[in-house]
């Protein structure tokens, strides 16, 4: 089950840079001084859709990863109980940006 917690670990990681980054790109788009660069605007909507979509595709991913280790936990509960306390998916919460 390690490698499984590793795994899900990085890709929180992953996804909590992602959604900060469309945080900050959804700040910048709230700017009004953004769009008096229509170029500027362009690109930071582009980004921002492009982050968006990324952070989408981790939280798919994040979700399978999570049932994946709920399920090898329930099929060796002994190694599940063992490790709970070192990341176990009962103490996973979805990751939040920082």
């Amino acid at each position: 089950l390690a490698p499984l917690r590793r795994e899900l670990a990085d890709v929180e990681r992953r996804l909590a840079t992602a959604e900060a980054e469309v945080a900050e790109l959804t700040r910048r788009l709230g700017d009004a001084s953004l769009y008096a660069d229509p170029d500027a605007a362009a690109g930071v909507v582009a980004a921002h859709g492009a982050a968006k979509d990324a952070a989408a595709a981790l939280m798919t991913t994040w979700e399978e990863l999570g049932t994946r280790l709920e399920r090898a936990e329930a099929a060796d509960p002994e190694e599940g109980a063992t490790d709970a306390g070192a990341g176990g998916l009962s103490d996973r919460r979805r990751p939040r940006a920082r």
